[in-house]
């Protein structure tokens, strides 16, 4: 649990954070669509809400713990599936879920944290298989800015651009862990306050696009 005497700048982060996801949870939650892309988008930011509460109230080393472990994947997994979504429109969710892309997403995400959680692979195989989510994440961003038309370039530019520095940040964090083994330190201690710089541009997106899919 939280320590009030041990408090360093990762918390502030992370509270930080934690504070930013839930407002963008409650502005998803006032807009008119009702979609696929929504929905996960909403499920993305509310386990992103979670995610940066747990390493408020919990000291623990990221990456290690079960439920850092859940969360983590929670993560890539929702952004993963909001980005395939994009890409495929689809009225229904249960449709959704059925198609390839998101099966085998979904298994992967899931036997992967099986294998962290009762396997428990090396620090730097555990910081390297995290780098993989990450690599795909990015190779779907560019694919969706990519198959965009000009107008929807420019609804998608904020979103995209949040998006693409939290996730090139992760692959830096996991980058260097991964060749040392270890978690840096002052990168971790940065790592809420990243995203957090990142919430204004979601919040353009979230007022700008009006269909959530291209």
């Amino acid at each position: 649990m939280l320590d009030w005497q041990n408090i360093s700048p990762e918390h502030f982060g992370f509270a930080l954070a934690a504070l930013a996801y839930l407002v963008l949870c409650l502005l998803v939650l006032t807009t008119k669509s009702r979609n696929v892309q929504k929905s996960l988008l909403l499920a993305f930011f509310f386990i992103s809400f979670l995610w940066a509460l747990h390493y408020v109230i919990w000291l623990t080393v990221p990456f290690t713990t079960v439920l850092s472990h859940i969360l983590e994947s929670s993560r890539y997994l929702f952004l993963l599936l909001f980005l395939f979504s994009a890409l495929n429109q689809h009225n229904n969710l249960c449709n959704f879920l059925a198609q390839p892309y998101s099966i085998i997403t979904l298994l992967g995400l899931a036997l992967w944290l099986i294998w962290c959680i009762w396997l428990a692979p090396s620090k730097s195989l555990t910081y390297t298989g995290y780098m993989t989510f990450c690599v795909l994440a990015l190779a779907l961003l560019e694919t969706l800015y990519r198959r965009s038309s000009k107008s929807e370039r420019w609804q998608f530019k904020p979103l995209l651009i949040a998006l693409a520095a939290g996730i090139t940040f992760d692959f830096v964090l996991l980058a260097e862990s991964a060749l040392f083994a270890r978690i840096d330190t002052q990168l971790w201690q940065a790592r809420g306050f990243i995203f957090t710089l990142m919430i204004p541009f979601l919040v353009i997106a979230i007022r700008r696009i009006e269909a959530w899919g291209i």
